[in-house]
């Protein structure tokens, strides 16, 4: 990628590149797991974090289709991440395009909810 894209690109991919899934991982392995992906996130750079929202807004714009049980899935681990970034972006001043762009992901995240007939007690 860095030789393609150059060494900005190849940052930003290997900060977004989600930890392998290994075979027979349990639940609270896979909850670790997805723990140290949204920390790596929250604790790389604001260029990482644009990027990361632009995708989880198309994601979330994009569900058709899927069960409750895994729109309620995405949206917990769509908290998580915005719980873990938000405390990054605290320690800073961020630029305000990644403040609307927040808002945007729980926006996404809200109208998807809805959708589903979900309320805030089950997520």
């Amino acid at each position: 990628i860095e030789q393609e894209f150059g060494e900005r690109v190849a940052y930003i991919v290997a900060k977004l590149t989600n930890a392998p899934i290994f075979e027979g991982e349990s639940k609270q392995e896979a909850a670790n797991r997805k723990k140290t992906d949204n920390l790596r996130i929250a604790n790389s750079t604001p260029e990482v974090w644009l990027v990361k929202f632009c995708d989880r807004i198309d994601n979330l714009q994009s569900i058709k289709g899927w069960s409750k049980g895994r729109v309620l899935s995405y949206i917990k681990k769509t908290q998580d991440l915005l719980s873990c970034v938000n405390n990054a972006m605290d320690k800073i001043n961020p630029p305000d395009y990644l403040i609307t762009l927040f808002y945007f992901t729980m926006r996404a995240m809200d109208k998807v909810a809805t959708e589903y007939e979900l309320n805030w007690v089950e997520i």
